[in-house]
């Protein structure tokens, strides 16, 4: 919903992805057009990517880190929805058995109490594969010393195996799992 600085798209990027970014702030898109030049960019509302985005663009695979609770129509107000709706609108735009892989606040859990309801209506799109706290302030350095979670959902199709982990993972032990449930 939000490319920022690049610092996920550098990763689709490396891997040879054709990469579809959407950025709101016009400084940073200046700085992923310098970056990525052959990218299509975008300054849509991440919450309504779906519905603005071109119909060519399909993606297989969305990475994503959308505001834990702000949301662009509520100005400064917290908007504890506002993850969901950049995820969801994300999940919309993928191809059918796409993944969608996001980067939230540790609440963002098919277990915690505010959040199970979303997640079982979330269950006509896709389905959750895995899910788990990420241990200590990963992403400090970067701005955040919020804890933050690690989610991955599959458009639509079959439901398989799903795991949710309550614990906090080290990062060690993170790429591990995601090592298990990353497509051969």
């Amino acid at each position: 919903p939000s490319a920022g600085n690049g610092l996920l798209a550098v990763w689709g990027h490396a891997a040879k992805g054709k990469l579809i970014l959407n950025e709101i702030d016009a400084k940073r898109r200046q700085h992923l057009k310098a970056l990525f030049p052959q990218a299509p960019l975008t300054n849509y509302d991440g919450e309504q990517i779906d519905d603005y985005l071109h119909p060519k663009h399909k993606p297989t695979l969305v990475i994503m880190n959308p505001p834990f609770s702000r949301s662009l129509n509520m100005a400064n107000k917290v908007n504890r929805m506002a993850t969901g709706k950049h995820v969801k609108s994300a999940l919309w735009r993928l191809q059918p058995g796409g993944r969608l892989v996001t980067i939230s606040a540790d609440s963002f859990s098919p277990h915690d109490s505010f959040w199970q309801q979303y997640f079982l209506k979330l269950r006509k799109i896709g389905h959750v594969v895995f899910s788990a706290g990420i241990e200590g302030q990963a992403y400090a350095k970067h701005g955040t010393n919020f804890p933050t979670r690690l989610t991955v959902i599959e458009r639509a199709g079959k439901e398989n195996k799903s795991e949710i982990i309550d614990a906090q993972l080290s990062l060690k032990d993170l790429l591990h799992y995601i090592q298990l449930y990353v497509p051969q």
